[in-house]
């Protein structure tokens, strides 16, 4: 291969570059001051190569191409000088150079892999789809400049005239034999040629395989590439010198955390949770950037973990726990609180078990150290469930409860023994409270618990031989709901 003319080697221009970045690394007291990105891409035009054969008149035109080894050594130069100027640089190359953005998301995550961490898995077909139709280019390109497909030869037959015209002189018996030898020929030289196309087809193959390798798509602005084993280490290697992660994590506009992360929906906050939860325990100040939903989501990771990992996460998970304490508390506005406990209850009344478990804990350990009075805490109210009665105490108590009513009632057919026996006796003690309720002003509790009885009744009944506060309750209600009926009946009988 043969690079394009220039007044100076590309490969000692690049390497120079290098020895200059290597100067400015972290401890050293020279420093990086590059303002323009338009540097990046001078740096791209010293990967381009023109290859060194003669193109057929037949060739289609081909795209740019790179020599691969330089074009990621710049990509690791492009991404030094992006971790050194993220606001305006970094920013620039985020936007433009998707190489460069997946090389960024995987440091700013440790997630060496490709499709980057964000990805769903539409996102992930897309880019796979995209490296893999880039990789088919290079590889038709590689085959249409070195190995063109030969014009397949066809076999010569063995010459058979002379034992056809002495077959006439023999008996049948002789033309026979003489056919069978020759189909025995006949298939033994058709075996041996299969054999050696098979043989000559995967030597061209590897031939092929190293050809792609040895040129890319220069373009950097197409596609993500994937990177390259040889590369791996490189970007590692870049990161670890210029402490790039730190200066990313660091950075707010853009913020590259909530890009990585992708997107602040429950899926996106889920697939980010084991490298997000330890970024923020490193770095509190982390969570402010951060909307109060994606704190619920994370802790209701961390406490759904099993064995180690659940130990590490809920380690790690402090900070979280203070930010959910204070978006129910309301230190985020009426907004951040009220979505907090929507996210939270949501879970409570969830078909899956695991996931109300969780959200049990997430509400306990971030309200059950809320200070309540004493002689108020209802006999229900044990230390697993004094977060019941802890959110009346917020600041936005009567949209928070109004929040938490309907989804109490919808857990109900879910739970038994304790958590029934608590879920029943909080829902009485809220619909007891002097409070301006929104959306459920009145809590139809009487028909709620018929219909629990109706629908689980041995459960039910258990239940309430157990506890005999849970049992006064549910007999007061019910009895309640039956003279009422009994009364409507009365008045319709009465107008009839």
């Amino acid at each position: 291969v043969q690079r394009q003319e220039s007044p100076f080697s590309a490969k000692d221009a690049i390497s120079l570059t290098e020895y200059l970045l290597k100067e400015c690394r972290t401890g050293n007291c020279a420093v990086i001051k590059v303002n323009d990105s338009a540097i990046v891409w001078d740096l791209y035009n010293l990967t381009k190569l023109t290859p060194n054969v003669t193109m057929p008149d037949t060739t289609k035109k081909i795209p740019t191409l790179a020599c691969p080894g330089l074009w990621w050594r710049v990509t690791a130069i492009a991404l030094i000088i992006s971790g050194n100027s993220p606001e305006s640089i970094g920013s620039t190359m985020w936007k433009e150079h998707p190489t460069l953005r997946a090389l960024i998301k995987m440091i700013t995550s440790g997630k060496f892999r490709f499709p980057t961490a964000d990805c769903d898995e539409t996102d992930r077909e897309k880019m796979r789809q995209g490296e893999n139709r880039l990789r088919d280019i290079e590889l038709n390109i590689a085959e249409q400049l070195y190995y063109p497909p030969k014009v397949k030869e066809h076999m010569t037959h063995p010459d058979t005239s002379f034992e056809t015209e002495q077959s006439h002189h023999r008996g049948s018996r002789t033309s026979a034999r003489q056919r069978e030898k020759l189909e025995r020929v006949l298939a033994r030289q058709l075996k041996e040629e299969r054999a050696r196309e098979i043989a000559d087809a995967q030597i061209r193959k590897q031939r092929l395989k190293d050809a792609q390798n040895s040129i890319m798509i220069w373009d950097p602005k197409s596609e993500a590439r994937r990177l390259r084993k040889e590369s791996i280490e490189l970007i590692r290697s870049v990161d670890a010198i210029f402490q790039l992660s730190n200066a990313f994590k660091k950075c707010i506009t853009p913020d590259y955390i909530l890009g990585t992360i992708g997107s602040t929906s429950r899926d996106g906050i889920e697939r980010a949770y084991d490298w997000l939860i330890p970024v923020v325990s490193s770095s509190p100040d982390i969570i402010n950037r951060l909307p109060p939903s994606a704190s619920c989501f994370l802790l209701l990771r961390a406490y759904g973990a099993e064995g180690s990992e659940n130990s590490q996460l809920l380690y790690l998970s402090s900070p979280l726990l203070k930010h959910v304490n204070e978006s129910i508390n309301g230190d985020f506005g009426h907004d951040g609180a009220r979505r907090a406990v929507d996210i939270l209850f949501f879970d409570l009344a969830a078909d899956e078990p695991e996931r109300r478990r969780s959200s049990r804990r997430v509400l306990q350990e971030s309200l059950g150290k809320l200070t309540v009075k004493g002689n108020d805490l209802p006999a229900f109210a044990s230390d697993d469930f004094k977060w019941l009665v802890a959110l009346t105490y917020t600041k936005y108590a009567p949209a928070l409860v109004s929040s938490a009513i309907p989804r109490l009632s919808q857990a109900l057919v879910f739970e038994r023994g304790e958590v029934l026996r608590a879920y029943v006796m909080a829902l009485h003690y809220y619909s007891g409270l002097d409070m301006d309720l929104q959306e459920n002003e009145h809590v139809n509790l009487s028909s709620i618990l018929c219909d629990l009885l109706s629908a689980r009744a041995q459960i039910c009944l258990v239940t309430m031989n157990r506890f005999s506060d849970l049992k006064t309750t549910i007999i007061k209600y019910v009895c309640k709901d039956f003279k009422s009926r009994l009364v409507s009946n009365s008045d319709e009988s009465i107008s009839n």
